[in-house]
Order: structure tokens, then C-alpha cells, then sequence
């Protein structure tokens, strides 16, 4: 049975009868396009961080680099959604690296938005029980939710939005010191 090729298999074809691509770029294509399956497939659940970094190295050397930087892009976008799945497959790409750092600063900036969120929490329960005490609601069952308070969305986007410049700070220093490798 014929194998189908992909889109980009066939424009590497072309390129490369038309001289115009060499084996090094065309390994750094593929290295990109497998570092972003990778990471989606870590993101799914479906792969260990560890499988990723060895996914990761079992490519050809010139496509390696490109790998981890378009799989930790990948990764970056899903930080919010799979905060805990998207950090350790950072990490397990920086491991012995000099991005090793950068990676722990991404896990405590994320760490510190996920603290100031918890606070907001705490704050408006705090707040929503006085007002259900004045409204003369008590009782062990009831218990506030800070989800439901008029104000959380858009103190939760202020709060957050204080946080932000240290999170994109720390996502361009970890992609830098990434692709210095």
C-alpha cells in the first residue's frame, strides 16, 4: 500500500529537487513539527514529560533544537489549561540545561498567580458569609462561593493582570535560554 504524504513532505520534495532546501533545514522542519506533536500529545495526557524529552532526543541532531522550542511554545500556550502537565514537560526539556533555571522561574511565577488566586478566593468567601450573617443565613451548611460573588471575574482579572508581566517575562527568559542551546 502506498505511504500518503504529508503536505510538507511533498513541498520538502519539491525544494530539495529544485535545490533549494539542504538536509539541515529540512531536519529542523521536521524537528519543529514533531517537537509541537510531542507536546500535544503531553498536554493530551496521552505521553510522561520524560517521553517527551526523549522524544525529543532521539531526533536528528539538527532538528532537535527547533523541537524543543516549538514544543515548548506549545507548551507555553497551554500553561493555563494543564498548568501541572504543561510545567513538569518544560522542565524535563530544560533538565541539565542552562534553561534549567529559567524553567523554575516559569513554576514560580505560575505558583504566585495561582497564590494570588487562591487569596482572592478566601477574601471574597470571607466577604459573601458577613453578608449571607446580615441576611441572617447561617449554619453549618451554608457556605459561600466565591465564584458567585458579584465582583470575582473582574478582581480575579485584575489580580491576575498584576501577575501577568512577570509570567510573560518568564515564558520570553525560559524560549531565550532554550534557544541558546
Amino acid at each position: 500500500m502506498a505511504k500518503i504524504k504529508s503536505s510538507l513532505e511533498i513541498a520538502l520534495e519539491r525544494a530539495r529537487a529544485l535545490g533549494g532546501v539542504d538536509r539541515a533545514e529540512e531536519e529542523a522542519e521536521e524537528g519543529r513539527r514533531q517537537g509541537a506533536i510531542l507536546a500535544r500529545k503531553l498536554l493530551a495526557g496521552d505521553m510522561a514529560p520524560r517521553d517527551l524529552a526523549a522524544g525529543i532526543a532521539d531526533l536528528p541532531s539538527a532538528g532537535q533544537n527547533p523541537a524543543r522550542l516549538a514544543g515548548a511554545e506549545m507548551l507555553l500556550q497551554g500553561l493555563f489549561e494543564k498548568p501541572g502537565l504543561a510545567l513538569s514537560g518544560l522542565r524535563e526539556m530544560a533538565e541539565g540545561t542552562g534553561a534549567a533555571s529559567a524553567a523554575d522561574r516559569l513554576g514560580q511565577a505560575m505558583q504566585a498567580m495561582a497564590k494570588a488566586e487562591a487569596a482572592l478566593r478566601e477574601t471574597l468567601a470571607g466577604d459573601l458569609a458577613r453578608l449571607l450573617a446580615i441576611a441572617g443565613i447561617s449554619g453549618s451548611a451554608m457556605r459561600a462561593n466565591p465564584l458567585a460573588h458579584p465582583a470575582y471575574k473582574e478582581r480575579l482579572q485584575k489580580t491576575l493582570a498584576d501577575l501577568t508581566p512577570d509570567l510573560e517575562e518568564a515564558k520570553a527568559a525560559y524560549l531565550k535560554a532554550l534557544g541558546e542551546l
